[in-house]
């Protein structure tokens, strides 16, 4: 780990290298650095499970703990959007059948309930999710989560925009194509920590043990969700503390 002389600049700080350290890359190009808090579990436990994330992003970075909290360099220009993706989530992804109480009329006036303090009147097994766009979905428990993953990568769907391919267990596998056989002509729910991904109608049964996930503008782009998903879920959250500037030693 590099040693840096902090200095205020437009609200962020400038980081001044004054020794060697780390990998060529942040050597010659500089980068950023970022400290995380972690929420629920020891920094420890979350370094090596984010380097394979970096890693598999292509990104070239180190990862360290430093007093309780954990630090990433990463080299070169780093868009602002890698950090509030996926990537430095928990990373729980849970697929969900819908509640018996979920219909479009209700779900269209949970947010009026909720501000005037009335109850939802969930039945047991149920709760709610929201969308990005704050849309609610009533569903029941996980029918499968990161437990059921084998692997994950990144793909293109018909239109052009950013998919991921999740391949199930065995188990997962055949997990999956129970939820969309109960579920045809219905909705079901894929959610990343909490927050809904998407929540297409299934058609007809889905064999082979294997969902697609099509992000439509949120969830990151497809590389970082598939090295996110492919690592496992963090313990427990981050919150990030500080942003550092690296400049390139001289």
């Amino acid at each position: 780990m590099r040693r840096s002389a902090l200095l205020p600049l437009a609200g962020l700080w400038l980081a001044l290298s004054l020794a060697c350290g780390g990998g060529p890359n942040l050597e010659r190009d500089g980068g950023v650095a970022y400290r995380f808090a972690p929420v629920g579990f020891e920094a420890e436990r979350g370094v090596d499970l984010l380097d394979d994330r970096l890693q598999a992003a292509g990104l070239v970075a180190e990862v360290s703990p430093q007093h309780g909290e954990i630090v990433v360099e990463i080299a070169g220009v780093v868009e602002p959007e890698l950090i509030t993706g996926p990537l430095f989530a928990q990373g729980v992804l849970t697929l969900h059948a819908l509640g018996a109480s979920h219909t479009a009329a209700f779900a269209a006036k949970v947010g009026e309930i909720e501000r005037t303090g009335g109850d939802l009147g969930l039945r047991k097994g149920e709760s709610l999710l929201r969308d990005d766009d704050g849309h609610a979905y009533i569903v029941m428990a996980a029918a499968l989560d990161n437990s059921h993953i084998a692997s994950a990568r990144a793909d293109v769907d018909i239109q052009g925009g950013p998919m991921v391919q999740v391949w199930l267990t065995s188990d997962g596998g055949e997990t999956f194509y129970a939820l969309t056989e109960r579920n045809v002509g219905r909705q079901i729910v894929v959610a990343l920590d909490g927050q809904v991904l998407m929540a297409p109608v299934v058609r007809e049964p889905i064999p082979g043990g294997m969902v697609a996930i099509t992000l439509g503008g949120q969830g990151g782009s497809g590389e970082t969700l598939a090295a996110a998903l492919s690592g496992g879920a963090l313990p427990g959250s981050l919150e990030l503390t500080s942003t550092v500037l690296l400049s390139p030693l001289p």
